[in-house]
Parts: structure tokens; sequence; C-alpha cells
């Protein structure tokens, strides 16, 4: 009753489970199976049929990592049918009341979690505890999805409740001074500051880094973890000067433990060499953050061309935490007055985002042209801006000419929008007035247009012109990362 599988799939799942017993062909055809299951989707690395146990052990464990790839792809809805015919077969063969009946549920609760059905996690969580002690560590894992699935559907007491049970029973188990205690506590502060309790979350957390530094040691990098998540709880309830403590405390650590891996100091595998990087440079980047809300814009320009190094040197061009760290050098570079090296980064971004062809585009990379086209018409002399206001006065007309808006956008978004801005403004100040349209009518259009994320009219007319010269480009929102933390707002950023 906790998970949404019925006599159907049970049914299939027998089909499957007697095939296998029964049929010592390796070349059985697991794919043929009827819907709602397709067990070639599921099974999928298809083991040799002769050489398995006949007891279920194997076909159970292969759903089982099927569905961990499924999850980790984000197909939660193939997860979750893994997860259910795992459960229909632990039940074929009596098992539907052990031990790996309930952790199967429980991996199911994480899947529904992911989906935000937090009716399916608590069934699945009430299923899973009728089958395992109190005080067993599953029951600490199913307590800590009802914290979860409860502060998901906005009733924090319950939530609350359900971590001190948690807790009660980790610390059963595993001692008062266990990591796993630490991590309930940073979970429990993960979930507070997603319903707008930043005080709360900190507070919680700032418990577990100090429960952390006594079992695990200060220098530790899961201090590093805790002290990078203070940091952000501190900037959300507006306290910039504790924030930039703790940033800076979690980045000596990361550091610290970047060159000892490095260094061969402390023996490391490779993925955690890279997770340590890839920490290091996310410490830098949201330490320049909040060096940039305190106002100092120097320190954190430093700071964001450590993040910015690291991740051109680890990532691909088109990867959004490298596009996170162009966009915040953009920000400081035009806060401290520098257009050219702004434009720089800016394009890099725009050059990439118009690669991924996304159909809700327009708006965002119009905005970044834009802005690009203000920060080259900052970059020109004095006596060229008043060149500049002359001419746009004199071709109002023309800037507006449905023939020059297109011919303008089509150019602006086929190279970068500064070398075209440089080249008609140098047409325009050697006295070119030949062409069609003239320099100085597209001079008047780009200017035009350099106004249009604030205006409706230009903003909608830049819009379908651009559609209509196929022009497609990518949206961009801020925030291209997902990540919460790398946010625009902090560097006072209007792409």
């Amino acid at each position: 009753p906790a998970v949404p599988w019925h006599k159907p799939q049970l049914l299939y799942a027998m089909q499957y489970h007697v095939g296998v017993r029964f049929v010592d062909d390796e070349t059985f055809p697991m794919d043929s199976e009827v819907r709602p299951f397709s067990i070639g989707q599921l099974v999928a690395p298809k083991p040799r049929v002769c050489s398995m146990r006949r007891n279920g052990d194997v076909e159970c464990g292969v759903l089982a990592a099927s569905a961990e790839e499924f999850f980790a792809r984000g197909e939660h809805d193939m997860a979750a049918q893994a997860y259910n015919l795992r459960l229909a077969l632990l039940q074929c063969h009596g098992e539907g009341e052990g031990l790996e009946a309930a952790n199967s549920l429980l991996d199911a609760a994480r899947v529904f979690l992911a989906q935000h059905r937090s009716f399916e996690v608590m069934q699945c969580v009430k299923s899973a505890l009728a089958k395992v002690p109190p005080r067993h560590l599953l029951a600490a894992r199913a307590h800590m999805l009802a914290m979860q699935a409860s502060f998901q559907a906005g009733a924090s007491q319950a939530g609350l409740a359900a971590y001190e049970k948690a807790v009660v029973a980790t610390q059963y188990h595993l001692g008062r001074h266990h990591p796993l205690t630490c991590e309930l506590g940073c979970e429990l502060s993960r979930c507070l500051a997603a319903i707008g309790r930043p005080q709360a979350a900190a507070a919680h957390l700032e418990r577990a880094r100090d429960l952390g530094i006594r079992v695990v040691g200060e220098r530790h990098p899961i201090i590093a973890a805790y002290c990078s998540q203070l940091g952000h709880l501190y900037k959300a309830h507006g306290l910039l000067e504790k924030s930039v403590r703790a940033h800076e405390r979690a980045l000596v650590l990361l550091d610290a433990a970047a060159q000892a891996a490095g260094g061969g100091h402390i023996a490391v595998p490779p993925a955690l060499g890279q997770s340590l990087q890839s920490a290091l440079a996310r410490s830098y980047f949201a330490l320049g953050d909040v060096l940039a809300l305190s106002g100092h814009v120097d320190k954190a320009l430093i700071m964001a061309s450590k993040a910015s190094e690291m991740r051109a040197a680890a990532l691909a061009p088109h990867d959004p935490m490298l596009l996170r760290s162009y966009q915040q050098m953009a920000a400081l570079l035009d806060r401290l007055d520098r257009p050219a090296e702004a434009i720089r980064y800016l394009e890099m971004v725009l050059a990439q985002l118009r690669l991924r062809r996304d159909d809700a585009a327009v708006e965002s990379v119009q905005k970044g042209t834009c802005h690009v086209i203000r920060l080259s018409f900052r970059t020109l002399p004095v006596q060229h801006r008043a060149v500049l206001r002359k001419v746009v006065a004199a071709n109002e007309a023309a800037a507006e000419d449905s023939s020059v808006l297109h011919f303008v956008i089509s150019r602006l978004f086929s190279s970068a929008p500064s070398t075209y801005v440089t080249q008609v403004m140098q047409q325009v100040l050697s006295g070119v007035n030949s062409g069609n349209p003239t320099p100085a009518a597209q001079i008047a259009c780009i200017a035009f247009l350099s106004t249009g994320s604030d205006t409706p009219s230009s903003t909608s007319r830049l819009r379908s012109t651009s559609a209509a010269g196929g022009s497609r480009l990518t949206s961009y929102d801020g925030n291209l990362t997902g990540d919460a933390h790398e946010s625009r707002a902090a560097v006072g950023f209007t792409f």
C-alpha cells in the first residue's frame, strides 16, 4: 500500500523471475515484456542468464543498480518503476517484510522526494518504519526523509519532530559523536533555509559545525563545507561581516586540503581531488560575491578571477558554472568602470548561450546584448559621444524603420556585438554616408535598441524582428547553474 504498484506489476515481475529461472540461454529476450514495465529498460546491464544464481538476488541487485543510474540521470519515473519492481520481486521471494524491503521503500521515498510528492514519501516512510526496529539506522534514515518531506509540505513542526527522532535513532546506534549526527543537523539547516528561516538554519548549522569539529577535527574538509553553508546563510540574513569570515575560513580549509591532495600528502581518489578543486572554485566565487556586496569590489575581483581561472582550466566552455564566473567577472569590472574588460567576459557568455538554441531565448540575451552596447558606448572618448548624440538625434525616424531594425539585429546576433558597434561608429566618424542602411541609421538604431530592456515597445519589436531573422538565442535568467547561492543579485549585475 505504501508504493503505487499493483497486481499487474507483480505479475510481470513473476513472469520475469520465472523466465530467468528456467531459461539457460544467454540470449533470453529480456526486452520483450509488455507494459507497464519494459524489463529491458529497467535491467540495464543484462547479465549472462546462464551464470545467474537462481534465488533472485542478482535480479534485485541489478534493479537496484539500474534505479540508481536512473535517479542520477534525473529520470525519476524510471527510478520509481525500478524500485517498485524490486519490491515486487522481494515479495515474490517472501522477503517483503525484511530490511531489504524497508531499504527499497526508502529508496523509493527518496525518488518521490525529488519529485516533490510528499504524500507518497510519508507512505513509504510509514511502511518502512513498520519493518525495522525503532532505533535501527534505517529508522534514522526514514525519519530524515520524513523531516525533508514535512518541510517540503510546509509542516515545519512535524519536520522538527522527525529530526529529533532521527537524532535519537542515530545516537543510539552510532553514539553521540558521529559524523552522521552532524549531517542530520546540516540537513535540518537546509530545510529551514528552504522555507525562509535563515536565522534558525544558521543556529542549527553552527551546532552541527561545532559538533563536527569535536568529531573530525577543525581542519577536516567537511568543516569547510559547513563554513561555506554558514556563509550563505549569514548573507541571506544580512550579516555580511560574519559571512565573509565564514567563507574565508572555508577557503583556508579547502585550499589546505587541495594542496595536500595535489602534493601527495594525503591519499585521495581522483574523484575526490576533482571535488576539492570544484569546491575551492565555488568558495572563491562565494567570497567574491559577499565582498562585492560589502563594497570591497577590488578584493572581490581577485577572488572572482581565481574562481574563473580554476573553472576555465577544468570545465568545458559551455559549462554553466564557468559562465556564472564570467558573468561575475563582467559585473565586477563594470562596477570598477573597466567596460572594455567587462565586454570581453560578457561576450564569452553570450557566445555560449547562443549555441544552446533555447526557445525561451530572446529576452534574456537581448538584455545582455543591450548591456554590451551600453558598455561599448562608455568606451568612446567624450568627443565621440557628442558626435553620437548628434547622429542619433538626426536619425530618429530611421532608427525605428523595420528594415533597419532587421539588418542591425541580424548583425548584432551573428557576431560579437561590440565589434559591430565599433565598426559602425568608425564609419560614422569617418564621414561614410553610403550603404543601405547608412552607418548613421545603423548607429541610431543600435542606440535605440540599447534601451530596449527598459522599454516594452522596444523589447517587443526586438523580439519579433529577431524571430523573423531566424536568430534564436538562449534564455538567461541570471542563474544558469540552478545554484541558489550563485545569484546575480549579489554582484549587482542586470544581465
